[in-house]
């Protein structure tokens, strides 16, 4: 029997699009945007094309006296046109944050905001050839306290 090597080649190609507006120095507007195609062939296998593309909307601000407000809503869309499979994500980060004096500050975040799943999930796959580990965060809250040392 004769096998064939699993040799893979990939060209890929970025166009990434950044907008920033800044009304006034304490409101500023990101609008980020990003498209990647991915072509990826392989001797088992047929080629694979993936598209994704990447937005995201950032609102910072500091009107309230004291605070730093910030917020990021981003969307991926990746398809995959081999296997007909598309995702798409949305995704809500949020922070505030107070600086208490120079030398220390508290900061409250939101991460996934608009996940249902809640802490951390690990996945892990193995075959007689390959091994994949892939961590995923859900939805949770952090609170942090800081403190520069003089």
């Amino acid at each position: 029997t004769q096998g064939k090597a699993n040799d893979q080649l990939t060209n890929r190609g970025t166009l990434q699009l950044k907008l920033p507006t800044a009304f006034s120095r304490k409101v500023e507007f990101v609008v980020n945007s990003s498209i990647n195609l991915s072509n990826t062939r392989n001797d088992l296998d047929k080629a694979s094309n993936i598209l994704t593309q990447y937005n995201s909307l950032t609102f910072r601000t500091s009107l309230i006296p004291k605070f730093n407000i910030s917020s990021t809503f981003s969307y991926r869309y990746s398809k995959n046109y081999a296997t007909e499979h598309q995702t798409g994500l949305p995704d809500l980060k949020m922070e505030i944050k107070r600086n208490l004096g120079r030398f220390a500050s508290l900061k409250l975040e939101g991460f996934n905001l608009l996940n249902r799943q809640n802490g951390v999930h690990l996945r892990k796959e193995a075959t007689y050839t390959e091994r994949s580990e892939s961590a995923q965060t859900g939805c949770y809250v952090m609170l942090t306290f800081s403190q520069k040392l003089r």
